[in-house]
């Protein structure tokens, strides 16, 4: 089965057999046009919230939606929350958070409030986009950002054009993998974000990551 965070989702449904390279590459950097559009440069701001409870990070943010608009924008562990919208919104959420007791909030070096209602704009471009696409049924599960469940081929599109401006729950996608019965995971790609997320998802599942040929190269020797 596959998954993918954020962006990484359509790498998932590449794998899965939903979509060409082509394809999906073309539809990336309209989306990404469609995003910097929606949300320019400097007119949101993202926080990651650590070592604090998921709750009391949900009512800080309705609290400070007097100031704009706020809300978790990804739900990488249960220690790690993102946090994302109008500027003023979400710095009034970390006063509360530190007020509250929040030790760590790391501000993020992102372009804009992704995965926030602040996109609507661009979803709703993404989505007629999306319509322009005919998606293969899938060879392999995927499972999505944006309701943590099996996506659906027939539902792909309006998954895809929702992930924009909604929550990613990674999270809870592993917990679903889990229950399906994942019992490695094996990242791909440049880093080891997702590893290191797993790690405080849950250590006992074991992680290879392959960012380059001398890894790929091991995987495969391993599973020979």
């Amino acid at each position: 089965m596959v998954a993918g965070l954020s962006l990484g989702e359509y790498s998932a449904l590449v794998a899965a057999g939903a979509l060409t390279f082509e394809e999906a590459l073309d539809l990336v950097a309209k989306r990404g046009q469609f995003m910097e559009t929606a949300a320019p440069a400097g007119s949101g701001k993202m926080v990651a919230v650590l070592n604090t409870d998921v709750a009391l990070i949900e009512e800080a943010c309705q609290a400070a939606s007097v100031h704009g608009y706020v809300a978790p924008a990804n739900y990488n562990t249960p220690t790690q929350i993102v946090i994302g919208g109008d500027v003023a919104a979400v710095d009034m959420a970390i006063e509360k958070l530190r007020a509250a007791g929040a030790k760590r909030l790391v501000p993020l070096n992102v372009s804009g409030p992704f995965h926030t209602a602040l996109l609507k704009p661009a979803s709703e471009q993404l989505a007629k986009e999306l319509e322009t696409l005919d998606f293969n049924n899938f060879s392999l599960p995927v499972i999505g950002n944006t309701e943590a469940q099996l996506m659906e081929s027939c539902r792909v599109k309006e998954l895809l054009a929702r992930q924009v401006m909604e929550p990613v729950r990674f999270y809870e996608s592993i917990e679903t993998m889990k229950e399906l019965g994942m019992t490695r995971v094996i990242e791909i790609g440049p880093g080891k974000i997702l590893s290191g997320f797993m790690k405080k998802i849950d250590k006992n599942i074991p992680v290879i990551t392959v960012e380059n040929v001398a890894s790929l190269e091991t995987l495969l020797k391993t599973v020979q």
